[in-house]
């Protein structure tokens, strides 16, 4: 029986711990049409691109 070892940027990962790490928490604002102003912690993100720097969230409007 032979075994794999997965390495991610020269670390096994059978730690995965390291590789989940606290999120963190990024405000965003917006300004609706009719000048309401909303703030809203988001905590899932992901780097979409290094050069310009940019994170990606998705969101979605509420039912009312």
């Amino acid at each position: 029986m032979s075994s794999s070892v997965l390495f991610v940027d020269g670390k096994d990962i059978k730690d995965i711990s390291c590789y989940t790490p606290p999120s963190p928490v990024v405000l965003v604002s917006t300004l609706s049409k009719k000048n309401v102003r909303n703030l809203a912690p988001i905590s899932s993100l992901s780097v979409c691109s290094y050069e310009p720097p940019m994170l990606l969230f998705a969101m979605q409007r509420d039912s009312d």
